[in-house]
């Protein structure tokens, strides 16, 4: 379930930086739920599929609902409005750091040793500097 509040705050942010336009963070408002029950669908089937699993838990994000229609960037920059930039946008306004995570450059000896799998898997923690 879409945390309404959040999915607010968000489009606000992206509205007063440029991203988006006004239509659009309407567009998304009205047509957000839906969006998101699409995505749950397709991601629980996904991973269904892989896991091979009968009951997936999985929560779509608001970021992933917005990012979901794939709108052009409003500010002149080149691109969509994806998830990457989305975050950043979140951090900033957050005041913490982003860093981009590129999976080929991940250590993951280094990831294994410092927390263990299961740990890292379910907290979803990784390691940036040791």
């Amino acid at each position: 379930m879409l945390n309404l509040q959040r999915l607010h705050d968000i489009l606000d942010l992206l509205v007063r930086k440029g991203v988006i336009h006004a239509g659009q963070r309407q567009d998304v408002l009205n047509r957000g739920r839906d969006q998101a029950r699409h995505i749950l669908l397709d991601k629980r089937a996904e991973m269904r599929r892989l896991l091979g699993q009968h009951r997936v838990a999985y929560r779509v994000s608001e970021i992933e609902v917005i990012a979901s229609f794939r709108f052009p960037r409003h500010d002149g920059a080149e691109g969509l409005v994806d998830e990457e930039i989305i975050t950043q946008l979140v951090a900033e306004a957050l005041g913490l750091p982003y860093r981009h995570l590129d999976p080929l450059r991940i250590d993951y000896k280094l990831v294994t040793e410092t927390f263990g799998g299961p740990f890292a898997e379910r907290h979803l923690v990784l390691p940036l500097e040791v």
